[in-house]
């Protein structure tokens, strides 16, 4: 039941996908705030095409645990991003963007009492 329940998931995500021009991607991401340790985190996104190629509308969502080796203090950080990317050679093989949006960063500790709050991120990206 599981099973058939996940490829019936799969196929339902990604034929659409791949009908709308959608990029399905995986990603790394590091993170280094001033009061604690760099950490590293993981997630996906996908990117639909807007008005021309070198527009896209961006989401992504990903993951960060943060664990503070001092006290034993920890928590999950998992922000939820919407942006643009602004494509600079859509049609070239190397093909260079900038991205910016808006983030809602999703927090949850046990022992640490930190709320939810709204952010902002830009960037730079190379697409192969």
């Amino acid at each position: 039941m599981v099973r058939c329940l996940q490829s019936t998931l799969f196929f339902l995500f990604l034929s659409p996908a791949l009908c709308l021009g959608l990029d399905l991607y995986i990603m790394g991401s590091m993170w280094e705030p001033s009061d604690t340790e760099r950490t590293f985190g993981y997630g996906a996104g996908v990117s639909l095409p807007m008005i021309t190629d070198y527009l896209r509308l961006d989401g992504r969502v990903y993951f960060f645990e943060e664990n503070d080796q001092d006290n034993d203090e920890s928590f999950e950080l998992i922000p939820v991003d919407l942006g643009l990317q602004i494509h600079l050679e859509p049609d070239n093989d190397f093909n260079p963007y900038l991205l910016a949006g808006i983030s809602y960063m999703l927090v949850d500790g046990e022992q640490v009492d930190i709320d939810d709050d709204f952010g902002g991120y830009f960037g730079a990206g190379l697409e192969y």
